[in-house]
């Protein structure tokens, strides 16, 4: 019940939360968000004691989401892009050398 409830706040405040946040929370122990999984390292990771602070720096987690997804849209879009102009670029090489043979 307390994790469904923290879910929602989540949802208020970042829009499309992992779920990460309020189950380690709600539970404890640690979590890994990879690849829309998300799989327990607690027998892998033993924790003691830690501390969270709050820095009380305002932010605003779906922003800095977006502009990451930007980040590497952009550079996903320019890498292939170069790719696929090596690619054309050496299937007319192989054209004119074949034809020059």
């Amino acid at each position: 019940m307390i994790n469904k409830w923290a879910l929602q706040s989540e949802k208020l405040f970042h829009g499309h939360p992992s779920g990460i946040d309020n189950t380690i929370c709600t539970f404890g122990g640690a979590l890994l968000f990879k690849e829309k999984q998300i799989k327990s390292l607690n027998d892998k990771i033993q924790l003691k004691n830690f501390l969270l602070v709050n820095t009380r720096v305002k932010r605003n987690t779906r922003a800095l989401i977006d502009e990451a997804i930007r980040r590497r849209d952009l550079v996903y879009l320019l890498v292939n892009t170069l790719l696929l102009s090596l690619t054309i670029n050496l299937k007319t090489f192989i054209f004119t050398a074949s034809g020059c043979l």
